[in-house]
């Protein structure tokens, strides 16, 4: 992705507008828009344009408010911005030419829906001669256009007189405020604000994150470690926070996350951080947990599939996905939907391995422990040639919702997961205490990834209360938090003035 680093400045501003008429009657209405052309206003180098075209409509009249979608008044346009390097901030008005006395209520509403997201109100507070703003700081980068649906209607208020609503009219402009902004997707800032970067060639992780292992924004700089999502044989490009960072807090559906790292078709992934107060977001050691509460990750550990996500077979799931998904609605995060990635979650269980020397000779070791840890001996120690991935090699284990573009298994119902041992170990985690890297919250916290099976116990990597990269004290019986990670689309894009602190967070924009 290109980084534009230029600040634009001074501000330019572009009025465009045009007619909307509206004539409401019970059984009958008729809506004429008059005399519109696609009309493109350019001043200065900032070139903004708002297309239209005549509509009519009939039968307008007061409607519940679950059939608005299918029976209000409904109008399309599309803003342009044909600027070659200007982004634009765009503000939406109703310009009031005449509206009916009886119209200043708050039955008579409006509602405009961008990219899937809503705003909306009302038309109480509408004065003949001035505007009504009906969208704030829609956003559209250079050589891009967006297409809004308006919609109009009364809305039927069962017990209240409405008939003197009948019969009135509304007459209004369209009229759109257009000034310069910069706009930045969360993956431009993340790299825009560190430099771009650094490789991770150097990294030891077998080790954990400190001042000479890794601390600030890396690249991945082996290609066989990351998915090959644009098919020219190497693995795409992966950027990640590793050790004591600070700056990768985000303000995102009502709640605080640390940035864990870009996805390969440029889609970032969080880890939730719990509530935003006081103007500030949760620091590095605060115990954050959904429900405040622990969970098991399943409630028995006697079989070998209680550490899969989502079991094999088809036949079940585990408590730590059913709680997860109960809290992705309950928490309100379903309603920006349009905002969340599907991309793969990798509870990794290939590579099933049994020890021929050591200790374990009756165990049986998954994909992420084969890969950062050595249990040939009496004890379970780091790989001393540790390396964590973010590919996962079995599409079984790949959980993403139907209809992805990863090739993944499609088993998901909602597009949130946890965190894997890899993405952990790529952070800053290892077997060894690490109270200083940013996943480190003072408690213990279930990631998705599978560890071992003992013939009789289950068990699954979680980190400690110490930081460390855990796995053979709790089986998947035990409680410990539940800390789940989302993916926000590539094109997501975030204020200009955030730096990622915890008291001035990146904030997604509406």
């Amino acid at each position: 992705m290109k980084i534009d680093k230029k600040i634009i400045m001074p501000s330019i501003l572009v009025l465009v507008s045009s007619v909307l008429v509206i004539t409401l009657a019970y059984f009958g209405a008729e809506i004429i828009e008059n005399g519109v052309n696609p009309t493109g206003v350019t001043t200065g180098s900032l070139d903004v344009s708002l297309s239209d075209s005549a509509v009519s409509v009939s039968n307008l009249k007061p409607i519940y408010a679950q059939y608005v979608d299918s029976m209000a008044y409904k109008k399309e346009f599309t803003i342009t911005n044909a600027e070659d390097s200007l982004d634009s901030s765009n503000d939406i008005y109703l310009s009031i030419n005449n509206i009916s006395n009886e119209l200043k209520n708050q039955y008579f509403k409006y509602k405009v829906v961008v990219d899937g997201a809503e705003s909306g109100g009302n038309f109480s507070s509408a004065v003949n001669g001035e505007r009504l703003q009906i969208y704030n700081d829609l956003a559209i980068k250079s050589n891009t256009s967006k297409t809004i649906s308006l919609y109009i209607w009364i809305e039927y208020a069962e017990g209240v007189d409405q008939l003197d609503m009948l019969g009135t009219e509304l007459n209004a402009n369209l009229v759109l405020e257009s000034t310069d902004k910069r706009i930045y997707t969360l993956y431009d800032k993340i790299l825009a604000d560190n430099q771009g970067g650094q490789s991770d060639e150097n990294i030891d992780f077998s080790q954990i994150s400190s001042d000479t292992n890794g601390n600030g924004l890396y690249y991945t700089s082996r290609t066989d470690v990351t998915e090959d999502l644009d098919g020219d044989g190497t693995g795409d490009r992966v950027y990640y926070y590793r050790g004591a960072v600070t700056n990768n807090n985000v303000r995102f559906g009502g709640f605080c996350w640390r940035i864990v790292r870009t996805n390969e078709d440029g889609s970032v992934r969080l880890r939730y951080n719990g509530e935003y107060s006081n103007g500030t977001c949760p620091v590095t050691g605060t115990a954050v947990r959904i429900n405040s509460q622990n969970y098991a990750f399943y409630g028995s550990f006697n079989n070998q599939k209680y550490n899969e996500y989502i079991w094999e077979d088809g036949t079940g799931e585990s408590l730590a996905k059913t709680t997860i998904d109960e809290w992705y609605t309950s928490s309100g995060l379903e309603s920006y939907a349009d905002k969340i990635a599907n991309v793969p979650y990798c509870a990794d269980k290939s590579n099933p391995t049994t020890p021929t020397t050591g200790s374990y000779t009756s165990y049986t070791f998954y994909g992420a422990a084969n890969r950062l840890t050595d249990y040939s001996g009496s004890s379970i120690i780091a790989k001393s040639n540790a390396q964590p991935t973010y590919k996962c090699a079995d599409i079984e284990d790949k959980h993403t919702v139907a209809g992805d573009s990863w090739g993944g298994n499609g088993k998901l119902s909602k597009p949130i997961g946890l965190l894997t041992a890899d993405e952990v170990a790529f952070a800053g985690g290892q077997r060894s205490s690490n109270s200083t890297y940013y996943l480190y919250t003072g408690a213990h916290y279930w990631t998705i990834s599978p560890f071992r099976w003992t013939g009789s116990i289950a068990y699954s990597f979680n980190l400690s209360s110490t930081g460390y990269l855990f796995f053979n004290f709790y089986d998947v019986s035990d409680t410990n938090a539940l800390v789940p990670a989302v993916s926000l689309r590539a094109e997501t894009m975030v204020n200009a003035e955030g730096d990622g602190t915890y008291t001035n967070p990146y904030v997604v924009e509406s």
